[in-house]
């Protein structure tokens, strides 16, 4: 209980403060309404704020001991298949091209690291088993892919992509064909695995 009020203060602290500061960066000042949309272009933030729902959900029933859509273990389990991939992708991938110092740096350690892993721990203790299909691999897995179509529409409007790895003006159809394929392969063997992991935990009890 008061390790999901740390998460959830932090978490959604952290978004505001984010959107603060792309109101009154360093090298821009977005009005309220285009900050808002630059920050929820990134994958970052849509992981960050589904998992601060689920949380904040989470301790709103918790006394009623009812669900909704955001408490559903079929719904926490996706959640937590794209707060890993938030995860794995910064430190893999981009980590090396953002380097940041001060607020933003902070802002960057909350929302790749601390909330992830946070969100994944508090998964893994509350979540309940049973009734996972391998099939819901499929369907966590678009959610993804509509995000990165929108992300190219997005980009190819404004001019202002996402990430690399979604750059019409930079790749060619071939590599973004490939980081689509590949990304969709990831997101559905990661799905795979926390089913996976699921049935297992099932099978013991």
């Amino acid at each position: 209980m008061v390790f999901r009020w740390f998460l959830v203060i932090l978490g959604w602290g952290t978004i505001v403060l984010n959107h603060i500061f792309l109101m009154n960066g360093l090298h821009h000042s977005y009005g309220f309404f285009e900050a808002l949309f630059h920050g929820l272009k990134l994958f970052t933030i849509q992981s960050n704020i589904l998992v601060l729902l689920s949380l904040s959900f989470a301790l709103g029933y918790r006394k009623r001991r009812k669900t909704n859509f955001f408490t559903d273990s079929k719904v926490r389990t996706a959640f937590a298949v794209y707060i890993s991939i938030t995860m794995l992708t910064f430190f893999l991938v981009l980590r090396q091209e953002y380097q940041t110092t001060g607020i933003l740096q902070a802002i960057h350690v909350i929302t790749h690291y601390i909330i992830p892993a946070g969100y994944l721990i508090d998964w893994f203790i509350t979540v309940r088993v049973g009734g996972f299909r391998w099939t819901d691999g499929l369907k966590w897995t678009v959610y993804p892919l509509l995000y990165g179509l929108l992300s190219l529409f997005y980009g190819r409007l404004l001019g202002d992509y996402a990430y690399p790895f979604l750059n019409m003006e930079v790749l060619s159809t071939a590599e973004l064909t490939f980081n689509f394929l590949i990304g969709g392969l990831i997101f559905f063997l990661l799905s795979l695995l926390f089913i996976r992991l699921q049935k297992v935990r099932e099978s013991r009890e």
